[in-house]
């Protein structure tokens, strides 16, 4: 899976958040999954930002003759790309646990994120180094800008629903925003659309993320695929992206139940 199949499942996520909200409530055990398979791609992330430092800064030549830089501009484009699954996961863990009156699901959606964030941090600095190279700079900063805006705009369509604006880039705008939506109530998809063309048309012009973390990846967008209900994933909009990794975690889950159940 890569990052543009988590930006698109943020945009699913953001949109159909009113019927997650008030659908029912993950359980602990899936929201612990999906805090492991957070934890594990932020420490990849990091080792990876390290190693293209270290080769960027020990090599004599000029940044943009080195191999490395494909990998680089490839990393920083995912990390700041999928930042946006994580703050409208997190956003949503706020909804359902203010619903529930129970903090079970935040804190762990909220690791995540702050882990994120310190990856975010670090590929900015990457990007910094790599200044010499003005495309990448200008792709990077011109990125983070754009994945701020579309978290702050779905986050602010889940806040007209519950209040949880902190986990927007800017708080103050996705309130003005949460505004907007509920004025425009049910009558919003134009808004939609133009959002998810305008997320697919910039997303486009972005590298190929790095191989090596598509399998964690899916490991993440698989869990929270796996509370979107069947009629949501198989909608012809989303089904193409996703139905294949709804249906291998359904499988799976299955045979998971029946293994224990012959075991007990």
């Amino acid at each position: 899976m890569t990052y543009r199949d988590l930006a698109l499942l943020a945009f699913l996520v953001g949109r159909e958040s009113p019927q997650l909200l008030f659908g029912g409530t993950p359980s602990v055990e899936l929201q612990i999954e999906y805090w492991l398979a957070g934890k594990t791609r932020n420490d990849q992330w990091m080792r990876l930002l390290k190693a293209l430092e270290q080769d960027l800064h020990s090599s004599p030549d000029p940044p943009g003759d080195l191999p490395a830089i494909t990998l680089a501009e490839a990393l920083i484009a995912e990390i700041l790309t999928s930042e946006l699954l994580s703050r409208v996961w997190a956003a949503i863990s706020c909804g359902w646990d203010q619903l529930a009156h129970h903090p079970r699901l935040e804190p762990l959606a909220h690791s995540v994120l702050m882990g994120h964030l310190q990856a975010s941090a670090r590929a900015r600095q990457l990007q910094s180094q790599m200044s010499q190279s003005p495309p990448v700079a200008k792709v990077g900063f011109e990125l983070a800008d754009a994945v701020a805006g579309w978290s702050d705009q779905i986050i602010g369509w889940i806040s007209s629903w519950v209040p949880v604006t902190q986990y927007a880039a800017e708080p103050d705008r996705a309130a003005e925003f949460a505004r907007e939506w509920r004025e425009q109530g049910a009558d919003n998809s134009l808004v939609w659309k133009l959002l998810r063309n305008l997320m697919t048309h910039r997303l486009s012009a972005l590298p190929e993320g790095p191989p090596t973390t598509r399998e964690i990846n899916r490991r993440l967008g698989s869990v929270i695929l796996g509370t979107i209900p069947r009629s949501i994933v198989g909608d012809p909009e989303f089904a193409t992206s996703f139905w294949p990794y709804w249906v291998d975690r359904f499988v799976d889950r299955t045979q998971e139940l029946v293994d224990r159940a012959v075991g007990d």
